[in-house]
């Protein structure tokens, strides 16, 4: 990812928090450590995007589709457009709006909650507290390798 920041590259990646492969606890946890390792959530955010869609599957479903990250993607690279959302098209009558990870959609109180529309970004500088806490068990050993695993040393 180094190389890829240094050349100005730009990435999206999205996750759907149902996916029934890769559990929630190894991408929050590769990205805590994306963080610390690429100077901070601030920093990080300049060429690497995250999403989560809400109950999305492994690879798809809930809105999150091949087209709205390559749109986003494409939006970016070629406009300077750095996406703080996207907008996930769930089903003819529903849109959601899924914000850029550690960032949250919130209703506004008002209008309808199938309505992407009704939610606004509310921004965060680092992750949700209660995930970060030891309890969670998401961070370094929680992940789906036990201890504290660097991935240019595994074997």
């Amino acid at each position: 990812l180094h190389t890829l920041e240094g050349s100005g590259g730009k990435m999206i990646v999205s996750y759907g928090n149902l996916d029934q492969i890769i559990p929630p606890n190894g991408h929050y946890n590769y990205m805590q450590r994306l963080f610390a390792k690429m100077g901070g959530v601030s920093r990080t955010q300049d060429f690497y995007r995250y999403y989560v869609f809400p109950n999305a599957t492994h690879c798809g479903g809930a809105g999150m589709t091949n087209d709205v990250l390559f749109n986003a993607l494409v939006s970016w690279v070629e406009n300077g457009v750095a996406p703080d959302h996207l907008i996930a098209q769930v089903n003819p009558t529903r849109t959601r709006k899924v914000c850029m990870y550690p960032n949250t959609a919130v209703y506004g109180g008002s209008g309808s909650t199938d309505d992407e529309a009704n939610f606004y970004r509310q921004p965060h500088a680092q992750d949700e507290p209660a995930l970060l806490a030891e309890e969670a068990g998401l961070l370094q050993g929680e992940g789906p390798l036990k201890g504290n695993h660097d991935i240019g040393n595994l074997p």
